[in-house]
């Protein structure tokens, strides 16, 4: 096994359970207020009604970015229908090169390379990195930003652990920050 200083991230994403479990108690906390609304208020029925649908889309979206209603099979859809819970831009693994760019491959098997950003946040129940594409300007980063959330759950145990601690302990040059040195100007 390579030294801790060597190591470089690189792991697929598995959709995680207890991110959905707290997305999922979120949607239900919403649908009781909404429940509330229609017995306290009759005549907002068609509001609330309204409400219950955006909240139940909202709760399959959020899943389905979680990694959940994922095909199982590569094979391209001859008839071009829109599959809207099929999330084929969700990140599914991620690659450090030595240089310290970040690969992001995507479920449609694209990969596109990415410098991390310091709003990232390791923790001890989650990490949620941020990323910011190569060469992207300062005015339009904040919109061409990719968020990931890497639960204990999404990554094996010894990967996750590793993951946070080489997350804690690099030097900014060998994470791939996006505001170290002069790298993504």
């Amino acid at each position: 096994m390579s030294s801790f200083h060597e190591w470089r991230p690189d792991f697929k994403l598995a959709p995680t359970w207890s991110a959905a479990l707290f997305v999922s108690a979120l949607h239900v906390i919403s649908l009781l207020a909404v429940a509330w609304a229609i017995i306290s208020y009759s005549s907002l029925v068609l509001v609330a009604l309204c409400c219950v649908i955006a909240v139940m889309w909202s709760w399959l979206v959020s899943l389905a970015s979680l990694g959940f209603f994922q095909k199982r099979n590569s094979q391209p859809n001859q008839f071009k229908k829109i599959d809207l819970l099929n999330r084929k831009r969700r990140i599914c693994a991620v690659t450090q090169a030595p240089t310290g760019e970040w690969a992001l491959h995507f479920a449609d098997g694209s990969v596109q390379w990415y410098l991390l950003s310091g709003g990232s946040v390791v923790s001890r129940f989650a990490i949620f990195l941020s990323f910011k594409p190569i060469g992207s300007s300062r005015v339009l980063a904040p919109f061409l930003t990719r968020s990931l959330l890497i639960a204990p759950d999404s990554v094996s145990g010894p990967t996750y652990r590793r993951l946070q601690v080489w997350l804690r302990w690099q030097r900014g040059d060998l994470l791939g920050l996006a505001d170290y040195g002069d790298r993504g100007k």
